[in-house]
């Protein structure tokens, strides 16, 4: 799998840590479990891209313990992808990602809070995915009503005649709309069901993290129906739908104030992993399925106070973590170190 060629490691229970230095196989180690969740690369690879180039296939498996019992696991690339559950073959992502799921951190994500509404709108929906996958039915009519219409804003100034087409998209728009909103809000309140506390262990200041999904949509569905009406004239000239879940926003506060407009740069990167670490949290009480938490390159970023709490305070997950400097990870208690160096692993002592 990439440059890793006949990789086999056994990992502690709790953390494992993959070190070295840059473009030695850290984070492809996280990208090849990754993809045994029936998830796509978490970095945007094409399946055919994680080829190594001395084959002509990439194959990664694992054993595991679900049910109290032990399975197996694997996913093998040969032109198409193809996975194994038990040694048979399963078509059935949703399968796949039921019997081993996992939550990732990496360096784009701490921009989660610092960035602009769309990175957030796409981390809950991505989330929501991986607990309730009938969503993905809903988001695509959504996207494909919201499509239909923004093309027939361009007719409307010139044919009037089209409102009733209009009407059509837009109900189908509220319709689907207003589901996606009902999701959001209810993923939002789970969310709040860990995130504080996390972020409170982490920081060990007194500072209240919580979460708020603000939209631009009425509290009906007929109210969004008017407000998309009345949006029409407007919307011709942008040629864009301007209200809709599409557009909302999930707000993250801390101290009762907008940590992307007034929030630290350690309070931001805090605010991103408490609330990627809650992520976890909800896996487990929705599905009741424990993910596997993978952070790429986060160490550094974080002082000695934040690393202690990745290395030592996780509870009840096992971690795959990969830094570049060995020093930050000195104070782990308990786990395992790997030495990664030309795609190969080492097992070594801190």
């Amino acid at each position: 799998f990439r440059n890793l060629l006949n990789v086999r490691f056994s990992p502690h229970k709790k953390m494992n840590i993959f070190f070295g230095e840059n473009a030695q196989g850290k984070t492809n180690i996280l990208e090849s479990i990754w993809l045994l969740s029936g998830k796509k690369s978490f970095r945007g690879a094409k399946d055919r891209e994680m080829v190594n180039f001395k084959r002509d296939f990439f194959k990664v498996q694992s054993k595991f313990i679900k049910d109290e019992r032990e399975q197996e696991i694997s996913v093998f690339y040969d032109n198409e992808k193809k996975f194994l559950i038990n040694g048979v073959e399963t078509k059935n992502l949703g399968e796949v990602n039921a019997k081993f799921s996992a939550v990732v951190f990496s360096p784009s994500d701490i921009s989660l809070v610092g960035d602009g509404p769309s990175v957030r709108r796409e981390f809950l929906d991505n989330a929501i995915l991986s607990i309730y996958p009938a969503y993905e039915k809903v988001l695509k009519n959504y996207q494909k009503a919201v499509a239909q219409r923004n093309n027939s804003l361009k007719d409307l100034r010139f044919h009037s005649e089209i409102e009733f087409v209009l009407d059509a998209f837009e109900n189908s728009i509220a319709n689907y709309g207003f589901l996606i909103i009902k999701y959001r809000n209810r993923y939002v309140d789970l969310l709040n069901e860990f995130a504080p506390t996390i972020f409170s262990e982490i920081t060990r200041k007194k500072e209240i993290l919580k979460l708020e999904y603000c939209t631009t949509v009425g509290a009906t569905i007929d109210d969004f129906r008017t407000q998309l009406r009345e949006s029409r004239e407007s919307d011709m000239f942008t040629l864009k739908t301007s209200v809709g879940p599409h557009r909302d926003n999930l707000e993250v506060l801390i101290n009762g104030v907008s940590a992307r407009n007034y929030g630290s740069q350690g309070q931001k990167r805090t605010a991103s992993i408490s609330i990627k670490l809650s992520e976890g949290e909800v896996i487990e009480k929705v599905t009741s399925c424990r993910p596997i938490i993978l952070l790429d390159d986060i160490m550094s970023e974080l002082d000695p106070e934040r690393q202690n709490y990745i290395l030592n305070q996780i509870k009840n997950k096992q971690v795959f973590l990969t830094c570049c400097d060995p020093s930050n990870i000195v104070n782990l208690k308990k786990g395992k170190v790997f030495k990664v160096e030309n795609g190969k692993t080492q097992r070594v002592k801190i």
